[in-house]
């Protein structure tokens, strides 16, 4: 069995580069020993990207990532990367060798069959993305012939079974993005190519579907993160856009009803509060944290009462719609056309004024000294439902919305929990969350008082 992954600490790779034409691996050989290339990789940084700008900066060799796997230590791994092209003469030090040469020490004999699946195109363990030369039919795919040297340069961003995401920079500054997903993702494909289609000034170009990857390629979008703005203007603009584009999505119940989303209506949403607030009562009782005190039984089940009063005044009048399931966090670009967002994984069917709260959290967390527009936002991006329900279920639903908001929150992060082999890692954000949905209902019940 291997170890968890300590979250605080760095992952240390050792790394494992593979020559297609030779069919032989890079290693330091020194002291007529022979070693693998060791990087060590930030807790906090996306592997594929801090090896293979490791790789590129120390040695000049351009790579991209195949597979990583790990080993009996905890956060030990070992990573497989495809050579590409090399930007200068190798290191001295650096020479091709075979596979059995290396030492026990540096890969078991697991590993070694792994890495010996890959390199003799017999895996099919490690997903579609784990095979010498994929990247040949994907450039192929967007008209380059097999010349290296006429190839984009490639920056490899993140990898993993049946996933990929990578940019590809001409000497002409024109950027793509080349993005595949697998399970749990997979839906992620079809509704990014349905939503670019239907929202085509609000979501990347696209410019190639390659549908037995369940990937495609955009162009890259100039413009900056939302969340790195303090343009009270441009942040209005994504409240507004979110807004125009649930509201099209509303009206096509056919298209909500088909799309492979989770759903969290109300009825979900109430059938969870059992269940979930035992799970809650027994992630307070595990609390170590001695910052704040946790939630007792008698105040969890007062909570339960609220949020149970507040899904009812939220699902009064208002049609459910399609919510980004991640809003912030750099998912909004701002062009010099408008708002674009990115990044579809995650989305549900919901009540259009939860996701608009997640935005609002986002807002907060970004511009703190602007706290006191965030009325104004909220009204911006209820006046767009103003044809779909009475003036008094829409300032009801902005009120109860914060509080179901972080409710969904704990939820999905509950629920998803299930999916995982250690489901109490879920306990330090419900318990937050929970917080957050008290003093959120205490607010808006001091405003309807």
């Amino acid at each position: 069995m291997t170890q968890p992954i300590d979250c605080l600490s760095p992952l240390n790779c050792r790394v494992i580069v593979v020559d297609r034409t030779l069919l032989q691996l890079l290693a330091i050989t020194a002291g007529g020993t022979i070693s693998l290339l060791r990087v060590s990789v930030a807790a906090d940084k996306r592997v594929a990207a801090s090896i293979t700008e490791a790789l590129l900066e120390q040695y000049g060799l351009n790579t991209i990532q195949l597979a990583m796997f790990p080993s009996k230590r905890a956060n030990d791994y070992c990573v497989v990367h495809e050579l590409i092209t090399t930007t200068r003469p190798l290191p001295s030090f650096l020479k091709f060798c075979e596979l059995d040469q290396l030492a026990q020490k540096d890969i078991d004999d697991e590993q070694r069959e792994d890495i010996r699946s890959i390199i003799n195109g017999s895996n099919v363990m490690l997903g579609r993305f784990s095979r010498l030369g994929w990247i040949n039919e994907l450039l192929n795919e967007l008209g380059y012939d097999d010349d290296r040297n006429s190839w984009p340069s490639i920056r490899h961003v993140n990898q993993g079974i049946d996933f990929c995401l990578m940019s590809l920079s001409e000497t002409n500054s024109c950027v793509k993005w080349f993005k595949a997903v697998g399970p749990p993702n997979t839906q992620e494909y079809a509704l990014t190519i349905s939503l670019s289609r239907q929202f085509p000034e609000s979501l990347p170009k696209l410019l190639l579907e390659i549908p037995r990857w369940n990937g495609w390629v955009t162009e890259n979008v100039h413009g900056e993160p939302l969340e790195r703005l303090d343009s009270i203007s441009s942040w209005k603009s994504a409240f507004i856009r979110l807004s125009q584009m649930q509201v099209m999505l509303s009206r096509s119940s056919t298209w909500l009803a088909s799309v492979d989303v989770d759903r969290w209506n109300s009825i979900r949403l109430m059938e969870c509060l059992e269940p979930f607030f035992k799970e809650a009562e027994r992630a307070m009782e595990h609390q170590t944290s001695t910052l704040v005190r946790p939630l007792s039984s008698a105040e969890l089940h007062s909570l339960k009462d609220g949020i149970c009063a507040a899904i009812s005044t939220m699902d009064d009048g208002l049609p459910h719609t399609l919510n980004h399931g991640d809003i912030g966090h750099g998912n909004i670009l701002v062009s010099s056309e408008g708002p674009v967002f990115i990044d579809w994984a995650g989305s549900y069917v919901a009540h259009p004024f939860i996701s608009v709260e997640h935005l609002m959290a986002d807002f907060k967390r970004c511009n703190p000294h602007n706290a006191h527009t965030c009325g104004m936002l909220r009204q911006t991006y209820a006046h767009q439902w103003a044809d779909y329900a009475s003036a008094e279920v829409i300032r009801q639903s902005v009120l109860v919305a914060p509080a179901v908001a972080a409710y969904l929150h704990a939820v999905i992060a509950w629920s998803s929990s299930a999916l995982f082999p250690d489901s109490t890692r879920a306990w330090p954000l419900i318990r937050s969350q929970l917080r957050r949905t008290r003093l959120e209902l205490e607010s808006a019940r001091e405003v309807m008082a």
